[in-house]
């Protein structure tokens, strides 16, 4: 670890003992004028037009559900400040674009990169849902 994310962890750490508790927790402008004081940089790791882009990439997203989608631009959000996170608050509209109503999403992604990084192999069974809303497997 570097020795400015070192002493940044010390400083938080310092400070989150001191000054803080679960009724009376710092607030990330306080965080950051804090790490100011101390000469260590405070920078934030995107950009606000980055920012952005990965939003705008998650709301546009179809296999991504909508309670995903909300839950995920909320994590986004998290990481820039209040006004930041004010201006990123508007909704993407796609045209045409059909959500996925499923929610096991992350869990089918979570999966297939567990066995990547353990070298498994991944089988898959396709399948088609036919007119009257069977499933049908591929002979």
């Amino acid at each position: 670890m570097a020795k400015g994310r070192k002493q940044k962890l010390f400083y938080l750490y310092k400070d989150f003992r001191e000054n803080s508790d679960k009724a009376h927790p710092l607030t990330m402008p306080q965080i950051v004028e804090k790490l100011v004081a101390y000469g260590v940089d405070s920078n934030r790791p995107f950009e606000l037009a980055e920012m952005k882009i990965l939003i705008d990439a998650v709301q546009s997203s179809k296999f991504i559900s909508e309670k995903e989608t909300k839950t995920l631009i909320r994590k986004l959000l998290f990481l820039v400040g209040k006004i930041d996170a004010r201006l990123l608050e508007r909704d993407a509209h796609v045209p045409g674009r059909i959500k996925n109503m499923s929610e096991s999403v992350y869990h089918a992604v979570d999966v297939i990169f567990r066995a990547q990084e353990l070298d498994h192999q991944l089988r898959f069974r396709s399948f088609r849902w036919d007119f009257t809303g069977e499933k049908r497997t591929p002979a």
